[in-house]
């Protein structure tokens, strides 16, 4: 059977974001819809009845006026809580967001910014934003003659989506010419890619970085693994870090191209039934090009299956840290009012049919989750130790590298090493500098590296960020060690 269309007993399934999103919901909407219900029909009709029985009486007899709606999902939350750690309720708002992520596209004008100080600051345009003249360092005023200076985050992300061919018109201020002007800009479809692709080791080795297995993910996967073909590159990174995963049938597709015919793939086990395997299809596109995966105890999911399916197929050796553990499959419902559940339907198993979950209903960790590396390396080999995180937290941190990128943009600087000038900025800015003689050499370091990823993505995109950012990633090194 041809790639991409695995001979597969699974429908479309969702696998949950990641393992870490909120218990909640159960469905009950459709209870309180029903009329005249019995308490003789039996269980589920009783407890329906007996739950509209305790909502009238809250609302119409407690001390204070009760918002219903709220008092509803904070009971959906409490029962998904008994049964599970990723049965998901998501009201109507949060299940679109997280549809259009997954989707890989939205419509809208095709910027990312940032807020300085109360203005919205161009970080990288595309589409019809670049089309329409808007670069890094732009300055948003206004939008249909409305001034925006100072908006809260989801105003402006609701006023500038909005359906595509439809235009709006903005005032823009550029920090480099000092110039006001307007300018109209038609929406579009944008697609969000979920992945990131570079070369490693001068370019004999591939690098492929999926962020989230979406419904374009699949595709967008083949197109990078066709390019190395073609490039005659035979070695791959397959980096599923902090992916906290998506569709199963993505996660499925994307392990097609690395598993020859036959292979299984993963197996899925429903109430009441036995397991049932999913197998590759012949002609996948990595099916003999070396491959190491790396992951971390954010990789979960889909994300985790694709691993597991390497792992126990000996088709890759994996890198990093144990994963997070999530073995369970969600089938997706959408209630009456367009919220949305997200129900464990199946159990999943790896090829060799280990249980990862971690978690049990009561949210206890099983320490045998989790898929475990061939090769563990340090939680530290990525982002440095787990103290950056929270210097990259603070206020002038942000701020200054975006200021940094831009007089280097301004002067035609290339080089954009944090310099030691610039270092002590940001340290005295944060009153850190008084610390300096506690720390190490190496621990400065780590502080500038970050300060300079954080600039290099402001100045040159997030290409160049990304080569830099690889450049000092022992995940990868102990990978290539592997490969060549």
């Amino acid at each position: 059977m041809a790639k991409g269309n695995p001979t597969n007993a699974i429908t479309v399934r969702w696998m949950a974001v990641s393992g870490l999103l909120l218990v909640v919901g159960v469905s009950v909407g459709i209870w309180l819809g029903n009329q005249g219900l019995s308490w003789n029909n039996g269980p589920e009709d009783r407890a329906a009845q007996k739950f509209k029985e305790f909502i009238g009486i809250v609302s119409d007899d407690y001390v204070h006026p009760v918002a219903v709606d709220s008092l509803m999902e904070v009971t959906l939350n409490a029962v998904l809580g008994r049964l599970d750690p990723h049965s998901v309720y998501l009201p109507e708002d949060e299940a679109v967001q997280l549809e259009e992520e997954l989707a890989g596209r939205y419509e809208g004008i095709g910027i990312e910014y940032r807020m300085v100080r109360d203005t919205v600051a161009v970080v990288a345009s595309r589409g019809p934003a670049r089309r329409a003249g808007l670069r890094p360092g732009d300055r948003l005023l206004g939008v249909d003659g409305i001034s925006i200076v100072g908006w809260p985050t989801d105003s402006l992300v609701g006023a500038l989506k909005g359906p595509a061919t439809s235009s709006v018109d903005l005032e823009v201020w550029s920090p480099i010419s000092n110039s006001r002007r307007i300018v109209q800009v038609k929406r579009a479809a944008i697609a969000v890619p979920s992945i990131r692709a570079s070369r490693l080791d001068s370019g004999k080795v591939g690098y492929l970085q999926i962020m989230r297995f979406g419904e374009h993910t699949a595709s967008e996967v083949r197109s990078a693994l066709r390019q190395l073909r073609e490039e005659k590159i035979g070695h791959l990174v397959l980096d599923l870090r902090g992916n906290g995963g998506g569709f199963l049938s993505a996660g499925v597709a994307v392990a097609d191209e690395f598993l020859s015919d036959g292979k299984i793939i993963v197996w899925t086990q429903a109430r009441g039934e036995g397991p049932v395997s999913t197998v590759a299809g012949a002609g996948g596109l990595w099916e003999q090009g070396k491959v190491v995966v790396l992951v971390d105890g954010e990789t979960a999911s889909a994300a985790e299956i694709v691993a597991a399916a390497l792992q126990d197929n000996r088709r890759a050796q994996l890198v990093g840290q144990t994963t997070f553990g999530k073995g369970l499959v969600q089938d997706e419902r959408v209630l009456r009012d367009g919220s949305r559940l997200r129900l464990t339907t199946a159990v999943y198993l790896t090829p060799k049919k280990r249980n990862i979950q971690r978690l049990n209903r009561n949210g206890e960790s099983n320490d045998n989750g989790g898929i475990r590396p061939n090769r563990v390396v340090s939680m530290d080999s990525l982002n440095g130790p787990h103290w950056l995180a929270s210097v990259r937290s603070m206020p002038s941190f942000d701020a200054l590298t975006f200021a940094w990128a831009e007089q280097d943009r301004r002067r035609g600087i290339t080089d954009v090493w944090v310099s030691d000038e610039r270092l002590w900025d940001f340290l005295e800015a944060e009153r850190l500098a008084d610390k300096i003689d506690a720390m190490t050499e190496q621990e400065l370091e780590w502080i500038r590296f970050a300060l300079t990823l954080s600039q290099v993505r402001y100045q040159k995109g997030e290409q160049a960020w990304l080569q830099v950012r690889l450049s000092r990633d022992y995940a990868v090194d102990t990978a290539l060690s592997l490969l060549l």
